[in-house]
């Protein structure tokens, strides 16, 4: 692979030896693939010649692209970031031996992944039993939820309870910890792969926006929600709805009056 050398783990951070060198080889990199594609050559040995943050950042562009269709249709705003790791990598030629931090860093990240994996299935499972009640104005027997909870329209059980987007947080603190990682491996305060991850928590802080202000307008209890629960970071006690809820119409209700219209 086309390492850059360096002499020292501050060297692994520096933008001018390990990145700026490489850049036209991302430039080059399509054609290149183009053109082992068309002659039926390697793609191993292309990607041996080639640096792995290159690699990593190309691969990243051609995933970005369906990413972007599918968080339009999943409202899931995952992104690619190889920065840090690339930093974490040229690192462990000076460190090789596992220490105490990476093992700590890697239980977090796991950790980070599990709880959002688990919010994700949560709002998957809410959803799917609120679309089947709208569809039949019955609970689906076995969905977990009550009647009272379908009819708010959005989901405030299980890490929902204490985050208003608990996935959105997980996703966020995943990027922020690597980058923290690739400062600890490489012994410096601060270096330029932070810039993918505050790039990262922007685009989920204008996702939350967005989001927040469709459900401002669509449920009238949401406001009580944001009033009880933090959007990212989360509260120590559950959302309790309130005693008097504002008036809703029922989705069930709603589902009788499309039939009604349809006949």
């Amino acid at each position: 692979m086309a390492f850059p050398s360096v002499r020292t783990l501050e060297d692994c951070a520096d933008y001018s030896k390990v990145v700026e060198p490489y850049l036209p080889q991302l430039y080059e990199l399509p054609w290149k693939v183009i053109d082992v594609v068309s002659t039926r050559g390697s793609l191993l040995e292309l990607y041996k010649n080639t640096n792995p943050l290159v690699s990593g950042l190309g691969f990243s562009i051609f995933l970005g692209v369906i990413f972007l269709v599918a968080s339009e249709v999943n409202r899931n705003y995952s992104q690619v970031d190889p920065a840090p790791t690339y930093i974490i990598l040229l690192a462990s030629n000076f460190e090789q031996d596992v220490t105490g931090a990476d093992l700590g860093f890697a239980a977090v990240q796991l950790s980070l992944i599990l709880s959002e994996w688990f919010s994700d299935q949560q709002q998957w499972d809410y959803h799917a039993a609120k679309h089947e009640y709208q569809k039949t104005a019955k609970v689906p027997r076995g969905c977990g939820f009550t009647q009272a909870e379908l009819d708010r329209g959005f989901n405030t059980s299980g890490l929902w309870a204490y985050c208003r987007h608990p996935n959105f947080a997980a996703e966020q603190t995943i990027w922020f910890v690597l980058y923290q990682w690739s400062c600890f491996a490489s012994k410096t305060l601060y270096n330029w792969a932070g810039l993918g991850s505050v790039f990262l928590i922007m685009v989920f802080q204008g996702s939350t926006w967005l989001t927040e202000l469709i459900s401002l307008g669509k449920y009238p209890e949401y406001e009580f929600y944001q009033k009880q629960v933090g959007a990212h970071i989360p509260s120590l006690t559950p959302y309790k709805a309130p005693s008097a809820a504002p008036k809703v119409i029922r989705t069930s209700d709603l589902a009788k009056r499309q039939k009604a219209k349809q006949k």
